[in-house]
């Protein structure tokens, strides 16, 4: 006698099987978001209480255009997109090394810093700073907290439009854009890799 197999709700049941799947990427997506942020941010913190220029450094020596009203480097912005060629007739090969140059002095310590930028060679002095808490709320705070919401909409709209263009647009989105906001918070650190962030 033949046996015979009853498959008209095989589809079905491999739908269900396919969206347990999905929400469960999405849920583990969402903890790996969450647990990142935490990894960076406390990462960050090491920042508070050490001297440090008044600005930040890219691993390529470059100085980026972020920072608080209260730094001086901040003011006119003239320091920034400039690369450091030294501190105090010092030669800079790293940003690890204009930190630790910077960040043996304590805070108000004037220092020359030799800036190249597309023009030519220029010095300027600057005392250095400690770096606070409120800066570190500020900075590193605004980042980690714009990642995760990235991360989370993306997650969100994933969730609830699995079907719809829409949905995944928004999931792509919000993953470029919180990895982009993400990495932003860790690209200052002395070593750090640009690869990831330049990539979102």
């Amino acid at each position: 006698m033949p046996i015979s197999f009853d498959t008209r709700h095989a589809p079905a049941v491999r739908g269900a099987a396919s969206q347990r799947l999905y929400r469960a990427a999405l849920v583990a997506t969402a903890c790996t978001a969450v647990a990142v942020t935490v990894i960076i941010g406390l990462a960050a913190t090491t920042w508070i209480g050490k001297s440090f220029p008044g600005f930040f450094v890219l691993p390529n020596r470059v100085i980026p255009s972020v920072g608080r009203e209260v730094w001086p480097a901040s003011g006119d912005g003239a320091l920034y997109q400039r690369t450091i060629v030294a501190i105090d007739g010092k030669a800079i090969a790293t940003n690890t090394d204009a930190y630790h140059e910077v960040g043996v002095e304590p805070p108000g310590r004037p220092l020359t810093y030799t800036l190249r930028d597309g023009v030519g060679v220029a010095t300027v002095t600057l005392a250095t700073r400690r770096f606070s808490a409120i800066d570190y709320w500020i900075i590193f705070g605004s980042y980690l907290v714009t990642g995760l919401l990235y991360l989370c909409v993306g997650v969100l709209a994933a969730w609830l439009m699995p079907e719809a263009n829409l949905g995944r647009a928004l999931l792509m989105l919000g993953g470029a854009g919180g990895i982009f906001a993400l990495t932003g918070a860790s690209i200052y650190q002395p070593g750090s890799d640009l690869r990831i962030h330049a990539a979102a």
